[in-house]
């Protein structure tokens, strides 16, 4: 089972990464987000869109918020 544990999702197209302090398991995180939103998510829906890198940033903010997370984003030195 697939467990998510300080990397919520990583895009190779993007090189996008959120990392939380948290371990809990897609199947949970689905069942969570589906019992609160009412919208459906599953494990292989998860799963798919987290290796293919086509969750949307509004799904990443809710699953954080969800967890109790907020997304920061913060500016690379010398970039």
């Amino acid at each position: 089972m697939p467990l998510l544990y300080n990397h919520l999702i990583y895009s190779h197209c993007t090189d996008f990464h959120v990392y939380l302090p948290a371990c809990i398991t897609l199947k949970k995180l689905a069942a969570l987000a589906t019992e609160s939103s009412g919208k459906k998510y599953t494990l292989d829906g998860l799963s798919r869109k987290m290796s293919t890198g086509t969750i949307r940033f509004d799904d990443v903010e809710y699953f954080a918020k969800l967890l109790g997370y907020e997304i920061i984003l913060k500016k690379i030195e010398g970039v």
